[in-house]
């Protein structure tokens, strides 16, 4: 069974990452759009591409870092790049990963507990207005409350199935990164499935909501 586990993933993984082949493209746009920069004589001259990702932020630089060195152990997979050249791409993308979703996950907190007060925010602007609708017949405002709480509640609940997927994806690096060798097979062929099968939860929820939206 774990055998097939891991084969599964390992063909869900690498059918991923060939459809996502040359995503450090738009980080490398972000990076390098045009800026000047004023020179003595009023002149303006474009900036350096180095000078550029100096003063780029964290997160797109390590995007890029990640999308590079992703394709590069995609490529030695498919067997077009030299096996020395891969398993170091292999490394450098497992700590990108790492790095990745420990940050991805800070921003999903933070997300949560934003979304968490708008939601009792809302809660008690309803509880008020049920309130003024008992005592004098005002029905300002609860309907719009009422769709924005049940948008606020969706965007919620697909953020901790964020959260979900990315602990999953946390287990499964981390063995790789620290090279942990207990429970390897059970822990990675588990935790990977989870982690596809939740981002095919999101992947047809999005896909399912632009249809409908289109449709109407």
């Amino acid at each position: 069974m774990i055998a097939g586990l891991q084969k599964a993933y390992s063909g869900l993984s690498l059918s991923r990452k060939c459809m996502i082949m040359f995503n450090w493209l738009t980080p490398l746009a972000t990076i390098s759009a045009p800026e000047s920069l004023s020179s003595g004589d009023g002149k303006t001259r474009p900036q350096p591409l180095l000078r550029k990702m100096l003063h780029s932020p964290p997160p797109v630089l390590l995007d890029l870092l990640c999308g590079i060195s992703d394709d590069l152990a995609t490529f030695y997979k498919l067997g077009l790049v030299p096996r020395r050249i891969g398993v170091r791409a292999e490394s450098l993308a497992d700590w990108c990963w790492f790095a990745g979703t420990l940050v991805d996950l800070v921003e999903v907190g933070v997300e949560l507990s934003v979304i968490g007060g708008a939601i009792s925010e809302i809660e008690g602007r309803l509880y008020s207005e049920t309130i003024a609708i008992a005592s004098l017949g005002q029905t300002t405002g609860q309907a719009t409350d009422e769709k924005e709480l049940a948008r606020l509640r969706r965007q919620q609940y697909w953020s901790k199935i964020q959260r979900l997927k990315l602990l999953m994806d946390l287990i499964f690096v981390s063995y790789d990164v620290f090279h942990i060798k207990r429970y390897s097979d059970i822990a990675k062929s588990f935790s990977g499935l989870a982690s596809a099968v939740l981002s095919s939860m999101k992947l047809y929820d999005k896909h399912h909501t632009t249809l409908s939206r289109s449709a109407v």
